[in-house]
C-alpha cells in the first residue's frame, strides 16, 4: 500500500474515502479542501445543498456504519432525529406511493447536511493518520493511466 494518499474534498464522500484509506493501511491520508471548515455543524460555502433538510435512509446509514462505526449514534447525539417511514412519511417513487410497511418499518435519520458532514468528519479525524489541509486543488499530475499527485 502507498505511503501517502491525497483526497480532494472534505465533504461526505471525501471523508468516507479518507476513512477507508486509513483503515486499509495507508500511512498518511491528507484531505484537501478549499473552504475553511467549521468546527461544528454549520453551513459552509462549498457544501452542496447544505441548507436543505436531509434524510439518511437505512441502507445509507448501514453503509456509513461499515466505514465509520458508531456514526449513527453520533448523529443522534448531535441532534439528528429518527423517523419511521411507516408513521409520518409518505414517499412517492417511480413505482408509486410507498405505503407497504408495517408499523416496524424502516427507520431513517433526519437532519441537516451540515450535521452529517461535520459528524462524519469529526469521527474520521480521530484517526491518527488522517488530516485535513486547507488548499485548493487546481489540477492532477500524472498520466491517463495513473494519477501521481495534486497541484
Amino acid at each position: 500500500m502507498s505511503r501517502r494518499a491525497v483526497v480532494v474534498g472534505a465533504g461526505l464522500a471525501g471523508m468516507l474515502a479518507a476513512a477507508v484509506l486509513a483503515d486499509a493501511g495507508v500511512a498518511e491520508v491528507v484531505v484537501l479542501d478549499r473552504d475553511e471548515l467549521p468546527d461544528g455543524p454549520r453551513q459552509r460555502r462549498g457544501l452542496p445543498q447544505g441548507r436543505h433538510a436531509h434524510l439518511l435512509m437505512t441502507g445509507g446509514l448501514r453503509a456509513m456504519e461499515e466505514i465509520v462505526p458508531g456514526v449513527g449514534k453520533r448523529l443522534l447525539a448531535a441532534g439528528a432525529h429518527e423517523t419511521s417511514l411507516s408513521s409520518g412519511v409518505l414517499a412517492r417513487s417511480p413505482e408509486g406511493w410507498l405505503r407497504r410497511w408495517r408499523r416496524e418499518g424502516p427507520v431513517m435519520l433526519t437532519c441537516t447536511r451540515a450535521l452529517v458532514d461535520w459528524t462524519v468528519r469529526d469521527a474520521v479525524l480521530e484517526h491518527p493518520r488522517v488530516e485535513v489541509r486547507r488548499a485548493a486543488a487546481v489540477g492532477l499530475t500524472g498520466s491517463a493511466g495513473r494519477v501521481r499527485g495534486v497541484r
